[in-house]
């Protein structure tokens, strides 16, 4: 990954200049863990060691992923494609034989299960019961119903170990719709009542206009 981060101004991501030590560090973060690759007097070397340690965390990944299979999704390979913060593409085919692009994350979290053809399928049934409009489960939205599984007290606020941060998302239309992470449960709670004013009001407005025909 060659990404240079905002503050480094080595010019290759993980690699900085010591200046109290006089020495060129690099190092790497896998699996939420910072991982020391040591000490250098030449830039090229400590370059050459953050290199090195890339491709031997992408080979662990791969031995780690490459054939799961995540709901109808069954991972290929890590492809070249990334995300908009940078994180991997896993190439994934579905059960359908549709082929996806997909962060882990979102195939660990079961955020994505399917290329779409499951959400397809399952809006057929689901459209023929009179709470369900558009794919979407009415009395779902409209409730402020907390689940039993939910440990943070805020529906669609969930809190992420690994990175130490608060999570808030919506579902609607089978896909989940991340609203963002924070360092605070107050600003994750505001996130969702945004979300839900400017995901849920519309589609329930919608709704109640099609029963008044």
């Amino acid at each position: 990954m060659r990404i240079r981060q905002k503050n480094n101004s080595s010019g290759y991501t993980g690699v900085i200049f010591n200046k109290k030590r006089n020495k060129w560090i690099a190092g790497i973060k896998f699996d939420n863990k910072y991982h020391f690759l040591g000490e250098f007097v030449e830039y090229k070397e400590a370059v050459n060691a953050r290199k090195k340690a890339e491709k031997e965390c992408e080979q662990i990944r791969e031995k780690e992923i490459i054939g799961k299979k995540y709901g109808r999704l069954t991972v290929l390979q890590i492809s070249k494609k990334r995300s908009s913060n940078k994180a991997y593409l896993y190439k994934c085919q579905c059960q359908c034989g549709k082929i996806i692009y997909v962060r882990l994350s979102h195939l660990k979290d079961g955020d994505i299960k399917s290329c779409g053809c499951l959400f397809d399928e399952n809006s057929k049934v689901l459209n023929t019961r009179s709470e369900f409009f558009d794919g979407t489960n009415i009395s779902h939205i409209k409730s402020g119903k907390i689940p039993k599984n939910n440990t943070s007290g805020a529906k669609g606020v969930s809190y992420l170990k690994r990175r130490r941060k608060w999570q808030a998302a919506l579902m609607l239309q089978g896909k989940t719709i991340h609203l963002g992470t924070f360092e605070r449960i107050e600003d994750a709670i505001k996130a969702r009542k945004n979300g839900e004013r400017k995901y849920y009001k519309p589609v329930i407005k919608k709704y109640i206009k099609s029963n008044k025909k």
